[in-house]
């Protein structure tokens, strides 16, 4: 049966820690707030309503986490902490857009879900260390500057209890397009002869010491538009 236990300690209140105020409308916030007011969820390619395989054979299974905190990052329309409200509590879903928040916050009371939600801006994560069983995220890691990813994986590990595990999908284009700021490193980066550092080599590389790789795949998947993404699924647990 799913653990039901619920320890709100975990969560921070309003205001408390790095919750985000109300929206400044400029900037990366500006942007994913734009998107979520003018978009429909069906527009968004990555947008699914239900669980990944993947998490449904965790959480269905006897290595689900035990206890603790579930925390979706990036968790968008709220569906997958819902879904994680029926093993762990508390489950809380974080998304650095407010409109994004207000969707998965109508979608728990619709469903009648324990689930929480608070708008933060990751790699900055207010919460307190070892509450969490189980750390999801299907996305947000793609859209933090790789300058950030040491303070995300420090984060991660901060927040995971032992034994806690972090599952991971990680995408980036195969190939950028030459006229945009990841077009043009990778030009100069072939120009000054450095070696492309493969997406699952890089988080390997970020991934602490304290934490081991349960499993890692290498795929790919195409997009609505046509263009070809890499992705890398992961699951990772704090020893």
């Amino acid at each position: 049966m799913p653990d039901r236990s619920d320890d709100s300690a975990s969560v921070p209140s309003e205001g408390e820690g790095n919750v985000a105020g109300p929206s400044q409308g400029g900037g990366k916030r500006g942007m994913w707030e734009s998107r979520y007011q003018e978009r429909d969820l069906s527009q968004f390619f990555w947008y699914r309503a239900d669980a990944p395989p993947e998490l449904k054979k965790l959480m269905e299974s006897e290595q689900r986490p035990a206890s603790g905190a579930a925390i979706d990052l990036g968790c968008g329309p709220g569906v997958m902490t819902v879904y994680l409200a029926q093993y762990l509590r508390p489950a809380v879903g974080v998304d650095i857009a407010h409109a994004a928040v207000a969707k998965a916050k109508r979608l728990a009371e619709e469903q009648e879900s324990p689930a929480r939600f608070l708008v933060v801006e990751a790699p900055d994560l207010p919460f307190r260390s070892g509450s969490a069983g189980l750390i999801f995220d299907r996305g947000c890691l793609q859209a933090i500057p790789r300058s950030s990813w040491r303070k995300y994986f420090s984060e991660v590990d901060r927040l995971l209890q032992p034994g806690g595990q972090l599952w991971l999908y990680c995408s980036a284009p195969t190939s950028a397009r030459l006229l945009t700021r990841r077009g043009l490193r990778t030009l100069a980066g072939r120009v000054l002869g450095r070696k492309q550092v493969a997406l699952g080599e890089t988080i390997a590389r970020h991934l602490p010491r304290s934490m081991e790789t349960v499993e890692m795949e290498d795929r790919r998947f195409e997009t609505p538009s046509g263009r070809t993404r890499a992705l890398i699924y992961g699951l990772f647990r704090k020893r």
